[in-house]
């Protein structure tokens, strides 16, 4: 497991303050909960340096043990639109092309996926195209962000079995918490930019 920390840190946009004091570190898989516009997308792109640059973001201290990758919720869009997903594969991972198809085929992802374009994809295969990715370049922490999102009941259990399959540190950004609990030890709860809660899940959700 991987270590993430954070001291004092604070995110603004050019319309105002999005995160202000958040500070917590752990070791274990962590599920950042709270409603739509808390920032908990925010806090997970200042981790892996994904802010846009005219966002403001300082900090006493923040720190990643080992490379994260991130799984974007609007997951589709995140693919070059006009090269099929092996093409992806090939420019990204060069001569290790056919790991990432290895790498597929055992996230249950079908061999026709190998040959399409984005768009041909649901919203779960795509997400599982992007862990695919992910795993091909070592990454040892995962961003998940809304990764069930949308999906329907048989389709979110398919992913958190993907998930609790994988030797991989999760940070699942999320408002479910029933998935929270499914993936995670700990809960970071975030409530207007500010931390609500930091600690084990099991105790915040028997408040």
């Amino acid at each position: 497991m991987g270590v993430l920390s954070v001291q004092n840190l604070g995110v603004s946009s050019p319309s105002g303050a999005i995160l202000q004091n958040i500070s917590f570190s752990t070791a274990k898989h962590l599920a950042i909960l709270g409603v739509s516009g808390s920032g908990k997308s925010t806090l997970a792109k200042a981790f892996c340096g994904l802010l846009p640059s005219t966002f403001s973001v300082h900090y006493t201290h923040l720190a990643l043990s080992a490379q994260a990758g991130y799984v974007f919720q609007d997951c589709i869009s995140c693919f070059y639109p006009y090269l099929k997903i092996k093409d992806t594969f090939k420019m990204v991972l060069k001569e290790h092309t056919a790991k990432g198809k290895n790498l597929l085929e055992s996230l249950n992802v079908p061999l026709k996926v190998w040959g399409a374009y984005p768009h041909e994809l649901s919203r779960g295969m795509a997400s599982r195209v992007q862990i695919a990715l992910n795993l091909a370049l070592k990454k040892e922490i995962l961003f998940l962000d809304e990764v069930t999102s949308s999906l329907d009941k048989s389709n979110t259990q398919g992913v958190i079995d993907l998930l609790l399959s994988l030797s991989v540190q999760r940070v699942v950004i999320t408002h479910d918490e029933e998935v929270a609990l499914k993936l995670c030890d700990e809960v970071l709860v975030l409530k207007s930019g500010r931390g609500a809660y930091f600690g084990a899940i099991k105790e915040y959700l028997c408040f």
